[in-house]
């Protein structure tokens, strides 16, 4: 794998529970995936080749660490042809989180693959874990919005900054979208900031789905439905559906992994019960 992003986690990154967020992730990954697609000669953007992006989050990241991304083409086994970033801690080498994109086409994947490729061990680390492999599903959120099983999370009006050279929506956007919305879909769960902060507690994403639908032009409001479900002894999945405020078009889905954490241990507790019955 390749040198791709390499940089630096600023303050200003960083939420409140210490450690950078999740959509600064993104958008390394985004800036390594238009690094990988310039070194290979396609020209072209993240948001115009990204299908796909499978995140897992490994290791917190903290003001002022340094970071490298590494980049390289999966030539075999069950993702073949996505492509995979890693970030790195440069002080202590760790591997802190992965991505694994799958392209809108064979063609580019074929592209990228002659510049670089995806080692095993790297690959099956970002290998998916707690949320599927595979297209998401979100039929029926109408009705569970009309039920309260689902909330309206956030809403954003679309601006020239969110979208790429071409137009295109920045994959960072919906998941600012994503990371603004989420402590509206956990309270549905009971895990509301007052309870989290009273437990010095916090919100944390330990793995991330984004699908690319469609797109949409500045000025546009994006509209984002977020529900809970999928509770497990420790983790739970929120969904999310964003979409074209007024046509109702949607234009993307995501699926976030959630845990718990205590700030004072740095550790993920087991999820109240409480949780279990909520959803």
């Amino acid at each position: 794998m390749i040198e791709t992003a390499k940089g630096f986690v600023n303050s200003w990154e960083c939420d409140e529970n210490r450690h950078m967020n999740v959509q600064f992730y993104l958008r390394r990954f985004e800036t390594a995936s238009a690094i990988f697609a310039a070194l290979a000669g396609t020209g072209l953007s993240d948001a115009s080749m990204v299908k796909t992006r499978h995140v897992r989050y490994h290791r917190e990241l903290i003001e002022a660490d340094c970071i490298r991304t590494v980049s390289g083409t999966v030539t075999d086994g069950p993702f073949s042809g996505r492509v995979l970033h890693a970030i790195y801690h440069t002080g202590n080498g760790a591997l802190c989180a992965t991505a694994l994109d799958e392209l809108v086409s064979q063609e580019i994947a074929a592209r990228l693959g002659e510049l670089s490729a995806a080692d095993a061990e790297t690959t099956a680390l970002a290998s998916p874990r707690g949320l599927d492999d595979g297209d998401i599903e979100a039929a029926g959120y109408d009705a569970m919005l009309a039920s309260g099983e689902a909330v309206t999370s956030f809403r954003h009006v679309l601006g020239p900054a969110d979208c790429d050279r071409d137009g295109n929506i920045l994959s960072s956007t919906f998941i600012s979208c994503f990371t603004d919305g989420a402590p509206h879909a956990w309270d549905l769960t009971g895990l509301t900031s007052a309870w989290l902060q009273g437990q010095n507690f916090g919100r944390v994403a330990v793995e991330l789905k984004l699908q690319r639908c469609a797109e949409a032009c500045p000025g546009d409001i994006l509209e984002l439905v977020s529900w809970a479900g999928d509770i497990r002894e420790k983790t739970f999945r929120i969904s999310h559906v964003v979409r074209n405020m007024v046509t109702r078009e949607v234009l993307a889905l995501g699926q976030v992994r959630n845990v718990v954490l205590d700030l004072e241990t740095r550790r993920v507790v087991k999820l109240p019960g409480f949780v279990h019955g909520a959803t």
